[in-house]
């Protein structure tokens, strides 16, 4: 099964625990 995106993306965070979370938040903060 192949999914296709349309929109590129500059970070894709993958996990949703404590990394993940800082991951995200460092990303968002830095206008990722």
């Amino acid at each position: 099964m192949a999914i296709k995106y349309d929109k590129i993306h500059q970070v894709i965070v993958i996990g949703a625990g404590h990394a993940g979370c800082e991951a995200a938040l460092a990303s968002a903060r830095t206008g990722c």
